[in-house]
């Protein structure tokens, strides 16, 4: 068993899972865990078609699909990252995907994620900061087909005999009891960057459209931007979360792992 505390988009599982081996997946980034499940899902070439498929049609499909407003995340502060069309035509695209069944669905909607940012007004995924920019639909449709068919390119790879299982769960990597104690032979990751990258900041217009919790996010992060860029701020906080965290490791950890 193969373990990555801070999952990220599942790297670490997926290349876990085609070595043979199990492996279990947690982060507290919804976004983190819609990439994990979209990349560590089992396809068949069935389902690698279906997704073909949807591509095909997409340009045809959607902008004639009307506006579904029950989809667009209930934010007051939409209007400041997104331009009106472009919501529209966002749960528009939303409304096809979700018809489709998993794992088409989850990889769809790992795709959409993917291109929120691109299609807003926030500057990057590394920078929350508003810039002037003119998005169309069209850009929707275009980005969004485009990295569909750049993951197509490349999705056909997973398709091997003797993938082991994942598991992947939105937790807090302090507390994982759904782990038993000593089930663990490895773990494999990559901690959380202390003041140096804003996670549920970045993401957090990508939450919105997810259905996501940012609140969940924002509050259990470890080495928090917000709360390490305070006037007097120290570390101390960081390493007694990091702590607590290889002390869950040691429990899940079997001897000699």
């Amino acid at each position: 068993m193969v373990y990555d505390p801070f999952a990220g988009c599942g790297t670490t599982l997926l290349e876990a899972s085609l070595l043979g081996r199990p492996s279990v997946g947690t982060d507290n980034n919804s976004v983190a865990i819609l990439v994990s499940r979209a990349k560590t899902a089992k396809y068949s070439p069935a389902t690698i078609d279906d997704l073909r498929a949807f591509s095909s049609r997409l340009g045809r499909l959607l902008p004639k699909t009307k506006t579904q407003r029950k989809l667009i995340p209930n934010n007051k502060n939409f209007l400041y990252w997104f331009s009106e069309e472009v919501l529209d035509r966002l749960s528009a695209l939303k409304s096809l995907i979700l018809a489709e069944s998993k794992p088409v669905r989850t990889m769809l909607m790992a795709v959409f994620s993917s291109i929120i940012v691109r299609v807003s007004y926030q500057d990057s995924d590394t920078r929350y900061a508003k810039i002037e920019r003119i998005v169309k639909p069209a850009d929707v449709d275009r980005t969004f087909k485009a990295k569909l068919d750049d993951v197509l390119s490349r999705l056909p790879e997973t398709v091997t005999p003797g993938r082991a299982p994942v598991s992947v769960k939105q937790a807090d990597a302090r507390n994982v009891p759904f782990i038993k104690p000593g089930s663990v032979s490895l773990i494999v990751t990559s901690p959380p960057y202390l003041n140096a990258y804003d996670y549920h900041n970045y993401h957090r217009q990508r939450i919105h459209w997810i259905d996501g919790n940012v609140d969940y996010a924002r509050d259990i992060e470890i080495g928090s931007h917000d709360e390490f860029t305070k006037p007097n701020a120290t570390p101390d906080q960081y390493f007694i979360d990091m702590d607590a965290c290889f002390s869950e490791w040691a429990r899940v950890l079997r001897t000699g792992g």
